[in-house]
């Protein structure tokens, strides 16, 4: 369960965002839905989800690190590869942004990774808050999951993704989830057996 852990925190924190809105979609093509000629088909899910308008994070299929022994606790690693972005130079409908005389936007490239950043690294800091002191039932999220400590994120400004252009930030962080050592896949029989032959 620990793919649906990492989306259902970060969707529990992007739903209270006033910019993102609860805009946040798991793009498995690995941003190859941002270039298709329908990005509300790409991203939809079994429910028909309709894609809104505005600023959006997009997160990669995070990447999982173990070292997986038996009889051991397992904390795993996972990178989380995200982008928080904008529509660049136009608003959602089309609108130039800050339009000049001439009727062509103002605002530069800079705007949007200043922006897309200040949304992304409030995310951060809350999701780091969610850990720290949010709880899962009566469990400590903090006993679950995690930022790996001692660990930086990386934010990279990113520029006209897709068929939208969008613009703003890739950030990379790692979050480590508590799997436990259950082994379900084998039964003790199967165990036994794979041991005494």
């Amino acid at each position: 369960m620990s793919y649906s852990t990492i989306n259902e925190a970060f969707k529990r924190v992007l739903k209270h965002s006033p910019t993102i809105q609860g805009r946040f979609y798991v793009l498995p093509k690995y941003m190859a839905e941002l270039n298709g000629s329908d990005l509300e088909q790409a991203v939809s899910t079994a429910k028909a989800k309709k894609l809104k308008d505005g600023p959006l994070v997009a997160m990669m299929p995070p990447v999982a690190f173990g070292s997986y022994r038996s009889g051991e606790g397992t904390w795993t690693r996972f990178v989380c590869v995200l982008y928080f972005l904008r529509t660049s130079f136009a608003d959602e409908n089309g609108n130039p942004r800050d339009p000049s005389p001439s009727g062509a936007s103002r605002v530069k490239l800079e705007t949007d990774w200043d922006v897309m950043k200040r949304v992304a690294v409030d995310t951060l800091r809350v999701m780091d808050k969610y850990f720290v002191d949010g709880l899962q039932g009566d469990i400590p999220m903090l006993a679950t999951i995690r930022f790996k400590a001692k660990s930086e994120h990386t934010i990279s400004p990113v520029s006209l993704q897709g068929n939208e252009r969008r613009s703003g930030v890739k950030v990379v962080c790692q979050l480590e989830i508590n799997e436990g050592c259950e082994v379900s896949e084998y039964s003790e029989d199967a165990i036994n057996e794979i041991l005494s032959s």
